[in-house]
């Protein structure tokens, strides 16, 4: 993903994967991380304020690390969330994985000031496009989970991707497309995917109660299967 976002904003790689990833490990090692997060971003580099990048300009690089031990209960029950849902006013190419985030911070200070974890984001049709810093999942009465198909309307999560990997495990029926914000309040089950929530239950959204305000047997399946898969 970092790849393919750098290259349709045209920045080259400041190294190849290897050398990068061993600025990670050394990373991680000195700042003894156990259970924790890396956060990598890249610039285009510093140059004079133009539109127009110069030719010979070098990218920038930026690593750090966050230490987390509430990684190592992730098996401990998860905590049920509520959400609500607010107007997506992100650029069109929300695929490209940047800082352009001045939408997803309002809309989730919103929600963080009426109790609420989370927001999903809604286009002009009234479908859900994703969470602030998650992707969006119902699970229908029938039991078949739902998430939105990626096209430039939405980030590709990788938990997502993952997630998405391991439904052949789940014996349930698995369905790429839109959900009305109404569809997701009257689902049977709903969840967000990232990569700190991993598998996070929804149990509330809008002030409407998801199934019977309880974690749903298919989120706490998808969970175990993700955190199994992650080695947690």
């Amino acid at each position: 993903r970092l790849e393919r976002s750098l290259g349709e904003l045209q920045i080259p790689m400041p190294m190849g994967r290897p050398a990068l990833a061993q600025h990670i490990q050394r990373l991680i090692r000195r700042n003894n991380i156990r259970f924790g997060t890396v956060y990598l971003q890249i610039s285009r580099g510093a140059s004079k304020r133009d539109h127009v990048p110069a030719a010979d300009i070098v990218p920038s690089l930026t690593i750090f690390t966050n230490n987390k031990p509430a990684l190592a209960d992730a098996r401990l029950s998860p905590k049920p969330l509520k959400i609500i849902t607010g107007p997506d006013l992100r650029w069109a190419r929300r695929d490209i994985k940047s800082t352009s985030l001045l939408p997803n911070v309002m809309l989730r200070m919103e929600a963080h000031q009426q109790g609420c974890h989370e927001a999903w984001m809604v286009d002009d049709q009234g479908f859900v496009t994703e969470g602030t810093s998650s992707s969006s999942w119902i699970v229908t009465p029938e039991k078949v989970v739902v998430t939105r198909a990626l096209t430039n309307d939405i980030l590709p999560g990788v938990t997502r991707d993952t997630v998405r990997e391991l439904m052949s495990q789940s014996n349930h029926k698995f369905e790429e497309r839109a959900f009305s914000v109404e569809e997701a309040e009257q689902a049977a089950e709903a969840f967000i995917t990232s990569a700190t929530n991993f598998v996070g239950p929804v149990v509330e959204i809008n002030g409407v109660t998801i199934g019977h305000g309880q974690i749903g047997e298919v989120t706490t399946i998808l969970r175990d299967l993700y955190l199994r898969a992650a080695g947690l």
